[in-house]
Formats: C-alpha cells, structure tokens, sequence
C-alpha cells in the first residue's frame, strides 16, 4: 500500500470546506489545513512531507499572493486554485484550477494528475 499523500489545504473559512476536506480525505489524502497565509507557510515549513497546495477561494476575491510566495522558493510545488470563475490564462503561480460551484468531482483526479506528472523534490 503506498504511503497517503499530503495536501496543504488553505480556506479562508475550514468549517465551511467541510465537503471538500470529506472528499480529499477519503480519496486517501493526508490533509494539512490553514485559514490564513501565514499559517500555511508555516504548516508548509514545519511539513515536510505536503506535495500539493489546494488554495480554496470560492468565497473570497481571489488573492495570489501566497502562490506566487510559495512559487518563489518552491517553484515545483503544485497549487491548484478553487474558485468560482475560470481563470483564462491561469497565472503563472498556479499549475490548474477546478472551477466548482456545487460539484467537486474534478478536484480529485485534478491532484492526482498534477501530482503523477511532477518531479518535487520538497
């Protein structure tokens, strides 16, 4: 059995993520999770092992700040940036985005592409 894989999962509000963080978790993903920027770049420090970042911005103006921060010094993590409005071009500091109003079904398999296509060496 391999080992679960870890997400860094930041929402401004986790409790109302409750869907999302059900679905990542019995997809079998280990999940770290923060409300705020700083808390994420610490989480991200302090865990080693985190391959992905899943930045939720659905109930926010979309804020690439912590992206772009984190692509300064790990350009290969993967982000992959929740909100309600497609992004076209993504910005060069997120690698895809899900588009997702009620469903979640693209989140998965979005990870799980960005993750067996990726050299991170964290």
């Amino acid at each position: 059995m391999s080992p679960k894989r870890t997400i860094l999962f930041v929402a401004e509000d986790l409790s109302a993520t409750n869907s999302i963080i059900r679905k990542l978790k019995t997809s079998g993903f280990h999940l770290v999770s923060a409300s705020r920027s700083t808390a994420a770049l610490a989480k991200l420090f302090s865990t080693r092992k985190v391959e992905a970042i899943v930045l939720d911005q659905r109930e926010t103006k979309i804020n690439l700040s912590l992206a772009k921060f984190i692509k300064s010094f790990r350009a290969a993590m993967p982000v992959i940036l929740l909100s309600t409005q497609l992004l076209d071009p993504l910005p060069r500091c997120i690698d895809a985005g899900v588009c997702l109003q009620d469903e979640l079904g693209g989140l998965v398999p979005t990870i799980e592409l960005l993750l067996d296509h990726s050299d991170i060496s964290v």
